[in-house]
């Protein structure tokens, strides 16, 4: 069996092929158990609190005000903010990961909730067990959650990561039009020079942005949008 990390190959309305690199057991390990160290010290941090505000003469502290916020914390880490911050959790973001859909999109807030669900039944027996077998026996290396909501977890390119950093910002590039700008980009010199000129006006009027005749100014625009994600 093979566990070497994969390509993600996607297909655009552009007939422009995009690679992305799954993530494979070993990487989404190393950023599980970043994510788990924080949310079980925020966790604990809540617990040390509460202890302490209920031990101050006046204060009543239920069992549910003692343990809810704890659970909450502990449980809502993941869907949270991988919701705010784009399929990247900070564990996800130090190890350079993001959750995309099976297209290689950006993934809606149904399949970020259901994935993170499922981590209920992934976790079972003990220890993430049930979802490690998947991940070995998949091709993809997807657990049950990824599969039930047709997501996987890639290397992010830096553009996504720095997207991810903003939070909450509906403003700037479309995530996924942004890794196709920055695949155009990358492969310039590559594409055939009529084709290159079409694609990178397409994309510009697509983003709202002026279209230059010169193929040069063409790119120096495609540029300029990537690194201010400016629309």
């Amino acid at each position: 069996m093979n566990f070497a990390d994969e390509q993600l190959a996607v297909s655009t309305v552009d007939s422009v092929d995009l690679s992305m690199e799954l993530a494979g057991v070993g990487a989404r390990a190393y950023a599980f158990s970043i994510d788990w160290s924080i949310r079980a010290l925020g966790a604990a941090f809540w617990l040390l609190l509460a202890a302490g505000i209920r031990g101050m003469p006046g204060v009543e502290l239920g069992a549910i005000g003692f343990f809810a916020p704890a659970a909450v914390i502990y449980l809502g880490y993941h869907p949270v903010l991988e919701l705010l911050r784009r399929g990247v959790s900070p564990g996800k973001r130090i190890a350079g990961l993001i959750v995309v859909r099976n297209d290689g999109g950006a993934p809606g807030p149904g399949a970020i909730v259901l994935r993170n669900l499922f981590r209920l039944i992934d976790s079972l027996p003990v220890c993430y067990a049930l979802g490690l077998v998947l991940m070995f026996a998949t091709r993809r290396q997807t657990r049950l959650g990824d599969i039930v909501s047709g997501s996987l977890v890639v290397y992010a390119s830096r553009q996504r990561l720095r997207m991810s950093d903003t939070v909450l910002a509906d403003e700037g590039l479309p995530p996924r039009t942004a890794l196709l700008i920055e695949e155009v980009l990358q492969r310039w010199d590559e594409l055939v020079p009529d084709a290159r000129a079409a694609l990178g006006s397409k994309l510009l009027s697509q983003i709202g942005l002026p279209v230059p005749a010169d193929a040069a100014a063409i790119r120096e625009h495609l540029q300029t949008a990537l690194r201010t994600g400016a629309v």
